[in-house]
């Protein structure tokens, strides 16, 4: 398996939370942002969901900033989610903000780190080994009934800065995702060949969200809200040809089935761009 490179899934869950206390009686008006963002992609035998939400909400008397994505992959008959990581911080106005980080891969939580922001922040956390889901299935190719063992393979981490700064957080975190496919086959009394083409790339993906939640004083008290995301993805590459031969001498037959066949695709997109400045006191 090679290393985990600047990425997806890429299902993965994604938050960054933020709170910041504020006394009610000098708040103006409710506030909410939300930015959804969703990019399904499919390719033959394959799919991928890429799930991305920015949102900022002010109830006078906490401030949210909250991101959350989610990447899932399908390939043959298994689905699989790849990755979910959770940012979350929280603040009041003077205290630099505590909060922890975790990672959830293929639906199980694999690390947490927990940190408080006296001091900057920039880290990776991982899983220790690397995930791995297979089945088996049956395909035909031409007469011949051939068991095959299909499987995701792959890895994910979390990178985390975060500071504390102009009183407030000033936050990047980026999951990143690399899943390949494997397939194997076996059958009695044939010959069975399953040539691979290329490095079977389901998705290797990086999502980047960098955020910025702090007070600024003018001469009136404001929110000062920043979110700015960007993803980077590379899917659908390589192709899986299966030979099974019966008989022997003259009387042997080759047949061959195409399993997937996949062209390879690059796309860097722009998730999220916003900024806002929220007055706290009329």
């Amino acid at each position: 398996m090679k290393q985990v490179t600047p990425w997806l899934v890429g299902s993965i869950c994604w938050t960054l939370s933020f709170a910041a206390q504020a006394a009610s009686s000098s708040c103006s008006k409710p506030y909410s942002k939300v930015l959804p963002y969703d990019l399904p992609l499919g390719s033959e035998r394959a799919s991928i969901l890429l799930h991305n939400e920015l949102r900022f909400e002010y109830d006078c008397q906490t401030l949210l900033a909250q991101a959350q994505a989610d990447v899932s992959a399908q390939f043959l008959k298994l689905d699989l989610k790849v990755l979910q990581a959770e940012l979350t911080s929280s603040q009041t106005r003077d205290v630099p903000a505590t909060g922890y980080a975790r990672l959830s891969v293929a639906g199980f939580e694999v690390a947490r780190q927990d940190f408080d922001l006296d001091s900057v922040i920039d880290t990776t956390i991982s899983p220790d080994t690397d995930f791995d889901m297979s089945k088996t299935q049956v395909i035909n190719v031409g007469p011949v009934a051939i068991p095959i063992l299909y499987g995701i393979e792959g890895n994910a981490a979390l990178e985390i800065k975060a500071g504390w700064k102009d009183l407030g957080l000033q936050a990047e975190a980026n999951p990143l995702a690399d899943a390949t496919v494997y397939v194997q086959g076996s059958a009695d009394l044939q010959l069975v060949q399953v040539i691979a083409r290329g490095d079977l790339v389901l998705l290797n993906d990086k999502l980047s969200n960098k955020f910025r939640a702090s007070f600024e004083d003018d001469g009136q008290l404001f929110l000062a809200l920043e979110a700015n995301s960007d993803n980077h993805l590379e899917a659908f590459d390589g192709g899986v040809l299966v030979k099974a031969s019966v008989g022997q001498g003259a009387s042997a037959k080759t047949f061959e089935r195409q399993l997937f066949a996949w062209d390879g695709m690059k796309r860097d997109d722009k998730v999220a761009n916003y900024a806002d400045r929220v007055p706290v006191m009329p």
